[in-house]
């Protein structure tokens, strides 16, 4: 199917664009302005032993809204397509449809044996907001597909739907009903925001391991608060909740801040192996305060809370500062043993402070607080600063060493 216009397309009041069959029937859409709206869609499922066809879209700008869906999959033996947008100003995924059940969503995914294809997008802004998706899912046998963001200018994930039922997100999943192995997610552009209870993840469920999650920001990477309802933490994780292995977290940028609630995490909830967290800022990394209402601190964490042992939580910056609050630390709240916590900063660590309310001070720590045994802590600095309440430790609170 082709859909080719020297002017805008757009798709409204629950239009469909679809080819589905033994092999997905490939689907190109060419235009300038491209819109799907109200519940519309472009969606190519292969349900047979073929390999699906490629679903692509060139566009100046390509706007999913109110509920609106581009879905390449596969519910069969055969491979599903690929899922490439390619837009030269910009990709915006927004809300939910009226009713608020579903979110606007992007997605290549496998509900079959067949593994599903790559989702890839190339435009110099990708913006999801109030609670839209874009994921590359495994609900079965097959493998998940890579999900790819090449953005020249700014990847943005924010908010919440309007009724804080659904988080924005961007995230490759091995669901709990799989034992295929989830896709990697890679995200290259100088400027990376997820905030107000958004998320970036790679996870498994399943049996099957997560996929790797690799974050290239030349310029910046934050990572702030939580959602206006307060449901939902902003963060950036790779998790396991199964007998799946999760994949590694690694952050290249110039300058990391996580604040005001948010979180970076690698951890392990399941019988799996969670994945090591390394972050390398060549200008500093920041974790500073508190939620608004003082309960969840700022943290950049590896742990395990399961069986499965955790990963190592690796920093590599000039400056490292933990203020208000904050936190840093390789832990195990489970049978796990947790991970190695690893700092070399040429210039400076500081601890500073605690929060607000003085629940919590900040901290770099490595701890045992269940029956695994807590992993070591090295900082490498040329100056080291902890005052006013801040703290570095490594402990064993229960049977853990």
């Amino acid at each position: 199917i082709k859909l080719l216009a020297n002017g805008d397309i757009s798709l409204i009041n629950g239009a469909l664009v679809t080819a589905t069959g033994n092999g997905g029937g490939g689907i190109e859409i060419l235009g300038d302005r491209v819109s799907i709206t109200d519940g519309s869609g472009i969606v190519s499922n292969t349900t047979g032993s073929e390999l699906g066809r490629e679903v692509l879209i060139n566009a100046s700008q390509l706007t999913l809204t109110d509920g609106a869906v581009v879905l390449a999959g596969t519910l069969g033996e055969g491979g599903g397509g690929s899922l490439t947008l390619n837009a030269s100003e910009s990709v915006q995924v927004i809300g939910t449809a009226a009713d608020g059940e579903l979110p606007s969503i992007l997605t290549a995914q496998t509900l079959g044996k067949g593994n599903a294809g790559n989702l890839t997008i190339r435009t110099p802004k990708l913006l999801i907001i109030d609670g839209a998706q874009v994921n590359a899912n495994t609900f079965s046998e097959g493998a998940g597909g890579n999900l790819t963001v090449e953005a020249a200018e700014s990847v943005t994930v924010m908010g919440e739907s309007a009724d804080g039922e659904f988080a924005s997100s961007l995230a490759t999943q091995a669901d709990q009903r799989s034992a295929g192995n989830a896709g990697n997610l890679t995200i290259s552009t100088p400027t990376f925001v997820i905030t107000d209870g958004a998320f970036v993840s790679t996870r498994t469920l399943s049996e099957g391991d997560g996929g790797s999650l690799t974050v290239n920001a030349s310029e910046s990477v934050q990572v702030i608060g939580r959602s206006a309802n307060d449901e939902f933490a902003s963060f950036l994780s790779t998790n396991t909740e199964g007998k799946g292995n999760a994949g590694n977290l690694i952050i290249n940028t110039s300058t990391l801040l996580i604040a005001d609630g948010a979180f970076v995490d690698a951890d392990t909830f399941g019988e799996g192996a969670g994945g090591s967290l390394m972050v390398d800022a060549t200008e500093s990394v920041q974790v500073i305060g508190e939620s608004a209402d003082g309960k969840f601190a700022s943290a950049l964490t590896a742990q395990t809370e399961g069986q499965g042992n955790a990963g190592n939580l690796t920093i590599s910056t000039p400056t490292l500062l933990i203020a208000d609050g904050a936190l840093v630390s390789a832990s195990t709240l489970g049978e796990g043993d947790g991970g190695i916590l690893t700092v070399n900063a040429s210039k400076s660590v500081q601890v500073i402070g605690e929060s607000v309310n003085g629940r919590s001070s900040s901290a770099i720590a490595t701890q045992s607080q269940g029956k695994g045994n807590a992993g070591d802590l090295t900082i490498t600095t040329q100056r080291l600063l902890v005052v006013n309440g801040g703290f570095i430790s490594t402990s064993a609170f229960r049977e853990g060493a």
